[in-house]
């Protein structure tokens, strides 16, 4: 049976689109437990259960009477993957069950549930924990086989080590290369120098896993080009840009794999529900989330702007579609 929700603008099932993804995400999702242990499979069935339990009850609220029927759909299972892949493994069961209330009820139900929901759910939830508790949410694990880094991820550590007290009184830290442990970013000249780092190359194996899994649903169709492409060539083209006129700015070789681009481009952004519908209105869709992200990169406190890019973006898929819509064969349109 095909999918009349509304949002989902693909003849795929709702299942069979959801569990895609989730299949899609199983690379990315073995190269962290690989790099971090078992943590990452405990944060995962920590918010796949909250978040089921949560669903039901929401679902018994708005009277819903074939819950489990509903459930099955693989919408809770794909934002608690996503979830699972965001968060540090090191982080409290409290924040992550903060981050499915927000992704869950606010994100998703508040809005009228699946297919209508504006933002998208797990960027939601993730945005609640990075602007609430970024102190909790800079700081990652050591990956197990690594000992050449610790602390915060590179962009983290690059940029600042946010704490409340900076977000309080406004403080940056200027200076983006204090703080750094056992690499010299200064001495990196190409691509080939950062891969001799064991950190970046755990980065560079998981963009990879990411691109694996993008490939996948861009054969099964899944997903649509557009998206991907445009979102990542224009990220390219921004961080090429802010290598050049930005001063102490990242090279963009490292720029592209030092975040959430390649996670971005093929899982978050693709999203049916909170993307355009018309292919023009994808690619100036992705764009705009792409400018978004490098503008709160370069001139923000928060070394990574995805998650709050894809939710400006988001707000502005309405006007996008209104604006972009497919025409209708002998409509006007003024």
């Amino acid at each position: 049976m095909k999918s009349s929700i509304v949002g989902l603008h693909s003849s795929n099932s709702v299942q069979h689109i959801m569990f895609s993804v989730c299949i899609a995400m199983m690379p990315a999702l073995i190269v962290n437990i690989f790099f971090f242990g078992q943590e990452v499979l405990i944060n995962l069935f920590i918010a796949l259960i909250f978040g089921l339990i949560l669903e039901l009850f929401i679902l018994h609220l708005r009277g819903y009477k074939n819950k489990l029927n509903t459930i099955k759909d693989g919408s809770v299972l794909v934002t608690s993957i996503i979830i699972a892949l965001s968060l540090p493994t090191n982080i409290g069961i409290g924040l992550i069950l903060i981050a499915m209330v927000f992704s869950i009820v606010i994100a998703k139900h508040l809005f009228g549930g699946l297919g209508y929901n504006l933002f998208n759910p797990a960027m939601v939830g993730y945005a609640v924990l990075l602007l609430s508790f970024p102190s909790e949410m800079n700081q990652w694990a050591d990956p197990i086989p690594l000992d050449s880094i610790s602390g915060a991820t590179p962009l983290d550590q690059i940029y600042s080590q946010l704490t409340q007290e900076n977000i309080a009184q406004g403080n940056v830290v200027v200076n983006i290369y204090d703080n750094l442990t056992s690499f010299d970013l200064l001495s990196i000249t190409s691509l080939i120098d950062a891969l001799k780092n064991s950190y970046f190359q755990y980065l560079f194996i998981l963009q990879v896993a990411y691109l694996i899994g993008g490939l996948y649903l861009l054969f099964r169709k899944i997903i649509p080009w557009s998206l991907p492409i445009f979102f990542l060539s224009s990220s390219l083209l921004w961080a090429y840009l802010a290598d050049i006129f930005i001063e102490d700015s990242l090279p963009f070789y490292l720029q592209m794999i030092s975040g959430s681009l390649f996670f971005a481009a093929f899982f978050i952004i693709t999203d049916p529900v909170t993307s355009p519908m018309s292919t023009t209105g994808k690619v100036v869709f992705a764009i705009i989330a792409s400018s978004i992200t490098f503008l709160i990169r370069s001139f923000s406190i928060y070394p990574e702007g995805v998650a709050f890019a894809i939710i400006i973006s988001n707000f502005l898929v309405p006007s996008i579609d209104l604006i972009f819509r497919n025409k209708i064969y002998g409509e006007r349109f003024f």
